[in-house]
């Protein structure tokens, strides 16, 4: 059984004060059918939605993820709940409580360990015996009133229901030998829980959520150069990279002729046996050719969907893991959602990434037919207006299932700007520094939270154009990311901070007090210091600063 998280920061679930059910006296049993007519107790409101075969939430390979619901009944009695998951193709249903919230809301989390689709069903009932239980402890205690006959009768009632307890047996044998009425009651009451599933009603269908690797939603990726030998696999993952991209020019469909795949098979049988003794995932780069597209549109559209899907689960049994798409907008979206929905299906654990940029309507699209990412070139650190739309559209969320944002850079201040700004970030021809940038990058998205999928991004206002500053925090954490967008001109200029609640992140919000800036990147060694919200900061030609704050 799973409670709340414990141990690590959750990505969706709040920490807040809440009343837990009384779960481990709850029988795991899943209702035979969906609510019956005669239940009183509906399930409104269920977040995140689901609709069937389309828009799916999405969720992380070890990443807490959130449902929450509405549970309705007129009536006095108690309403509680369970949430209830499994993989998909599993028979066997987890379990995790659900806690109740303000406003008739109940609230549960689940952690996925594996990549898929999962099934979500939630449960809610009346408790009878935690219902009577209330209200006799409320009037007794406010009222104090000497003849409790009926509530003694209608306490009992509840208990001869649950004789298979020994412990009801003998509290029930304990009553009986009371002198008093005043004493019976007391002792009916030291039952502290029943597992009385009155009125047990679920969703007429379970919540489907397809649920990412964690590579798709916080890796990183170095693209290997095509010379790239096993050897040089050892070092990418030691730098912290996941996931190593090879360049093939193979052309989905067959078209380009079978000398470019024979040639990237025998390169990808090559570093096989190195990822996996790395632990790292191999990624292939594939594109879309007229060809592939002409047939997916003709006759034979069905037939060049299953000879994509083969092709593709060919390449995965050769070792590869990943792939980034070139050219993906090309074929029908029926079509992706035919071809993945069968590799899916077969490999689970595949990242499928559309190089981009796309307009963020296609991308969604893409999102919806199983692409888990979007590739994002970032030869240089975008404008607060060009980043501020690579953060809202494609970064996704239970309700909004975009593929998430994969930024590849080459180093300098455009590789802060991707690893700070984007779930997963990539590397594209580094030379040494870059490589120490981003080992440095990589260590810290591990360690912070604040730099985790889920946490706040809060850009900050400036007057210079070549400055991009934003703020990632998390309750516990809170981080400032400040970047020369001129990678031939230093930057000095006074930068000022929004006070910690301001809800726009605008420069005149407010005082902000005192604030320490202690800069990651530099391994603690460097500190500024924020005095009524102002500091003067002076960054060299595309330096960035990576700032844990201290207020």
């Amino acid at each position: 059984m799973e409670g709340r998280p414990q141990g690590r920061p959750s990505v969706f679930l709040r920490a807040r004060a809440v009343e837990a059910v009384a779960f481990p006296l709850v029988p795991p049993r899943p209702p035979a059918r969906p609510p019956a007519a005669a239940s009183g107790i509906r399930i409104l409101a269920v977040d995140p939605p689901s609709l069937p075969g389309r828009d799916l939430p999405r969720g992380s390979v070890d990443e807490w993820v959130q449902v929450s619901a509405t549970f309705v009944r007129h009536g006095d009695e108690r309403v509680m709940g369970m949430l209830r998951y499994r993989s998909a193709g599993s028979r066997r249903w987890r379990y995790a409580p659900l806690y109740a919230l303000p406003g008739d809301r109940f609230s549960g989390s689940f952690l996925p360990d594996a990549p898929g689709l999962w099934q979500v069903q939630l449960d809610a009932w009346v408790n009878r015996w935690d219902s009577w239980r209330t209200d006799v402890s409320a009037r007794v205690q406010g009222v104090g009133q000497a003849d409790y006959a009926a509530e003694i009768a209608a306490g009992r009632t509840l208990l001869e229901g649950y004789c298979h307890f020994p412990f009801v047996v003998e509290t029930l044998e304990l009553a009986d030998a009371a002198d008093s009425q005043t004493l019976q009651l007391v002792t009916l009451l030291t039952v502290d829980a029943l597992p009385d599933q009155h009125e047990l009603v679920s969703l007429p269908r379970a919540l489907v959520v397809a649920v990412d690797p964690e590579a798709a939603a916080s890796g990183a990726w170095f693209d290997l150069p095509e010379e790239a030998s096993p050897a040089l696999l050892g070092r990418v993952a030691a730098v912290g990279f996941d996931t190593a991209l090879v360049a093939s020019g193979v052309w989905l469909g067959g078209e380009g002729g079978a000398g470019s795949a024979d040639a990237a098979r025998a390169r990808v049988e090559a570093l096989v046996a190195a990822a996996d003794a790395d632990g790292l995932r191999l990624a292939l780069g594939v594109s879309v050719g007229d060809a592939l597209a002409t047939a997916m549109a003709g006759a034979g559209s069905a037939a060049a969907v299953d000879g994509l899907g083969a092709e593709l689960l060919a390449w995965i049994a050769a070792g590869v893991s990943s792939f980034e798409v070139e050219g993906a907008a090309r074929l029908p979206l029926p079509a992706w959602e035919a071809v993945l929905g069968t590799v899916l299906g077969h490999a689970p654990e595949a990242i499928f990434s559309a190089a981009g940029p796309l307009r963020p309507a296609l991308a969604r699209a893409l999102g919806l037919a199983g692409f888990a990412q979007l590739s994002t070139r970032l030869d240089e650190v975008p404008t607060q207006a060009a980043a501020e739309l690579l953060v809202q559209q494609p970064t996704p969320s239970l309700t909004s299932p975009l593929p998430r944002l994969r930024l590849s850079a080459s180093g300098g201040g455009a590789l802060v700007a991707a690893a700070t700004l984007s779930p997963a970030f990539g590397v594209v021809g580094p030379d040494g520094g870059a490589l120490v940038l981003a080992r440095r990058l990589a260590d810290l998205r591990r360690a912070r939270a604040s730099l985790r999928p889920g946490s706040e991004i809060r850009f900050v206002a400036t007057a210079d154009d070549g400055v991009l500053a934003f703020l990632r925090s998390t309750p516990r954490d809170e981080l400032l990311v400040v970047i020369n967008r001129r990678p031939h001109r230093p930057l000095e200029m006074s930068l000022t901070l929004p006070p910690q609640d301001s809800p726009t992140g605008a420069a005149d919000a407010g005082e902000t007090g005192d604030v320490t800036g202690i800069d990651l990147l530099a391994d603690g060694e460097r500190r500024l210091e924020w005095h009524g919200g102002a500091c003067d900061l002076k960054l060299p030609p595309g330096g960035a600063l990576v700032l844990r704050l201290e207020r």
